[in-house]
């Protein structure tokens, strides 16, 4: 009997400790309220990187989550993006990120982020993080002197001062049906233009008109689109030694870039063997030609020279072998 009295002890102990284990386990998968760590905004490139912890080591043995971030923006509050990644809770304080590019400017109005994850085996979430703020501009026509690729479809927008209201939103590169005005809050309101062409060398104007609504005070509001080419691979490169202090490539730029000044084509020429390099001032040889002069360099008869090109949409590059005697 004494024994019996053991044994059902023993079970007993042995059953509270399975359902305290699994009490625990149940309570340890309840998932956490994740936090944004970093929320860093370029206004300039108008893209997003957001970082958070994904909080593995609050549970006690590896799962898989799913992730969701979520963007909202005007006034009441709309989706602009929505995107998930997956990750292994590894019971580590890994750090995640995602970077994200907005099409409309962050200075048109506030934006707003959040996150949440699923246990993708167990079929449970968590709560949303709480908003983070990217905070709009107070004033003005977005975005600011921008230099995008021909064809590109465009938002601007403009943000006006409290007590005014706006007459009127524009874009010099506009044809009819192409483009079009969406409200964003009750300051602000978006031009979209639709597939721009190439712009003249001073750019298209974008701009709106507000006026108070006390004394009819006019604000004028402005940017500048320059629309235009990445660099096209440098035509006929090469190089000849002109004397025995100077080498002169010289090339053609091929398809014209439509951009000018600060934005046009820089020209840079590297030689590989020597790791020199030299940037190219000044470089325009009559319409079609370019040069670039590069040094002879002491006890080197093999050169190999790399052409690159850069502009504010891209790059490209050409190379030439050279031997002198």
């Amino acid at each position: 009997m004494q024994i019996d009295q053991i044994s059902c002890c023993l079970l007993a102990v042995l059953c509270l400790h399975i359902l305290n284990r699994f009490a625990t386990q149940a309570k340890a998968l309840v998932p956490t309220t994740p936090q944004i760590h970093e929320l860093t905004p370029d206004y300039i490139s108008d893209t997003l990187e957001v970082k958070w912890y994904e909080g593995g080591s609050a549970f006690p043995y590896e799962l898989n989550a799913i992730w969701e971030i979520h963007i909202l923006h005007k006034k009441p509050l709309k989706e602009a993006a929505r995107d998930i990644i997956q990750s292994r809770l590894t019971g580590t304080e890994k750090l995640l990120h995602w970077v994200w590019t907005s099409d409309l400017p962050f200075n048109c109005t506030d934006h707003y982020v959040r996150i949440r994850y699923c246990l993708v085996d167990h079929g449970i979430c968590s709560e949303w993080s709480e908003l983070a703020k990217i905070p709009g501009k107070d004033s003005g026509m977005y975005p600011i002197d921008k230099v995008v690729p021909m064809g590109t479809d465009m938002t601007f927008c403009c943000v006006w001062k409290r007590g005014e209201s706006m007459t009127t939103i524009n874009y010099g590169g506009c044809r009819s049906g192409h483009c079009w005005t969406e409200t964003l809050t009750e300051q602000s309101m978006a031009l979209h233009a639709e597939k721009v062409a190439l712009s003249p060398s001073s750019g298209f104007n974008a701009w709106c008109l507000a006026e108070t609504t006390k004394d009819s005070d006019e604000s004028i509001y402005g940017t500048v689109l320059f629309v235009g080419y990445p660099p096209d691979v440098p035509k006929k490169l090469d190089c000849t030694a002109q004397n025995s202090e100077e080498i002169m490539c010289q090339w053609q730029e091929g398809r014209r870039t439509n951009l000018y000044g600060t934005r046009g084509t820089h020209y840079f020429l590297i030689e590989q063997f020597s790791g020199k390099n030299i940037t190219c001032i000044h470089v325009r040889r009559g319409q079609q030609h370019f040069q670039c002069n590069f040094p002879i360099l002491t006890d080197q008869t093999k050169y190999h020279f790399t052409l690159e090109a850069y502009n504010n949409l891209g790059h490209s590059k050409a190379s030439v072998l050279l031997e002198i005697d």
